[in-house]
């Protein structure tokens, strides 16, 4: 610089740029929404802070059941001492990695007065209950004489006279219609009745008199009614894909389609194959119901292969048991037996002696020892590289254990530290790619 009076005075200094300030945030692995908090881990450099929904900005916790089901979007942010700030971004996946259960109940279930669901709502107070929002019409209502299809009509005046006359017995067949001539004036009433009859006070459709109660004479009809009321009650029962004739279930560890683990008493219900081939591709609960209420209406007739309306009764029976009170959905699979020769009914997996035909499941899952004490293998075998959800959980359907690790192809191994573990039976679940498997495991003392 020079000033006013020529004299010049040089003088140098050295600047440094400081090195860049590059923030990193590895990859997270997918999480189940009912996991524990945990820690975030994998932003460099060390000692910045996370942020995002779910997450604990003071902490650096990140809360699962907080944070929901979905992509969630998680952000690492630090400063260095020359005040630079930077910033990394990386998605989270939560998934809900509790399995599908559906709530029904039995026609035996809803004609006992006093009887009690696994939740001890009795019987007559959840029909009211289920009723309270409308009507609900057993068959398909006729439009004319000319069109005669049959019907009928529950009402939630009619709670008392359901449970009086279920369960239903006898043949499966078409309802009758009111007797008397059709006629422009009273074609409602001979073909579309109510379930008690106003002017008499008789039951529709017909009773049979028996030792203990009456019930209603066909079959068909109370099946279709159960069925009927447990779509009301579990709105998730009608997409229920039917996509095997043999449907897995086990006993839920809570009385709800909420939060659900399997608790053992695993079932096998078998649904006839005449039914699912005819309702075809893509089939639910609710065609079901619709070809039940189809046949009891007089429109759907059978034909060649066609299911009978035995075989129509035999489905819905099926469907009515399999989730009694409340049972978690396994899997289906397919029996190796021609068209109905695997029978609709109920087979314990202890007593079971047929062979099937297993859906396919590219995860296999052993657990040794078993009987165990210390510690447990869980070996993993899985056709494709993902992630695994292993859990461990005891009798109450209390997650005791949860990982989530990175598999290989081939064979992977978990190892479980028990010593901690009360003595008893405890199953273990794991969840990859989009399959489950579990095994039962006992703890000795």
């Amino acid at each position: 610089a020079t000033d006013a009076n020529g004299c010049t005075l040089a003088d140098s200094a050295e600047i440094t740029q400081p090195i860049k300030l590059i923030v990193t945030l590895d990859s997270l692995p997918k999480v189940c929404s009912e996991d524990d908090p945990f820690l975030l881990t994998g932003g460099l450099p060390y000692g910045g802070t996370y942020a995002g929904i779910g997450v604990n900005s003071n902490t650096g916790f990140f809360d699962p059941y907080l944070a929901g089901a979905g992509l969630i979007e998680i952000t690492y942010t630090y400063s260095n001492t020359n005040g630079c700030t930077d910033s990394a971004k990386v998605n989270l996946e939560v998934e809900d990695c509790f399995m599908p259960a559906y709530c029904t109940y039995t026609q035996g279930y809803y004609g006992e007065t006093n009887g009690k669901a696994c939740d001890t709502v009795r019987a007559t107070a959840l029909l009211s209950h289920l009723l309270s929002s409308g009507p609900i019409v057993i068959g398909e209502p006729a439009t004319s004489c000319s069109n005669p299809l049959r019907s009928f009509t529950i009402t939630q005046a009619d709670t008392l006279n359901v449970a009086a006359v279920l369960p239903a017995g006898g043949p499966s067949k078409v309802l009758d219609p009111v007797n008397g001539s059709c006629s422009f004036n009273n074609w409602q009433t001979k073909y579309n009745t109510v379930f008690v009859s106003q002017s008499s006070g008789a039951l529709f459709p017909p009773i049979k008199q028996g030792k203990k109660k009456s019930n209603i004479s066909n079959t068909l009809v109370g099946q279709t009614m159960a069925l009927s009321f447990n779509l009301r009650g579990d709105s998730k029962l009608g997409s229920l894909e039917l996509i095997g004739d043999s449907i897995h279930t086990e006993q839920s560890t809570n009385c709800t389609t909420a939060k659900n683990t399997p608790g053992g008493d695993a079932q096998i219900h078998y649904f006839p194959v005449s039914v699912r081939n005819y309702l075809g591709l893509n089939n639910t609960v609710s065609d079901l119901l619709m070809l039940a209420n189809s046949a009891l209406s007089g429109s759907y007739t059978p034909v060649s292969s066609d299911p009978t309306l035995s075989e129509i009764t035999q489905a819905l029976g099926t469907i009515n048991e399999a989730f009694d009170e409340c049972r978690v959905l396994m899997k289906f699979t397919n029996s190796n037996k021609s068209n109905n020769v695997a029978k609709a009914g109920i087979v314990n997996y202890d007593s079971l002696n047929i062979d099937l035909v297993e859906s396919y499941n590219p995860l296999n899952v052993s657990v040794r020892p078993n009987p165990f004490k210390s510690e447990i293998r869980v070996i993993i075998k899985i056709e494709k590289a993902g992630n695994a959800n292993v859990q461990l959980i005891n009798y109450l359907g209390q997650s005791v254990y949860k990982t989530i690790v990175e598999c290989k192809e081939g064979e992977n191994i978990v190892t479980i530290n028990t010593e901690n573990l009360k003595h008893g039976a405890y199953i273990v679940n794991v969840i990859s790619n989009n399959y489950s498997a579990y095994k039962k495991v006992i703890k000795q003392n």
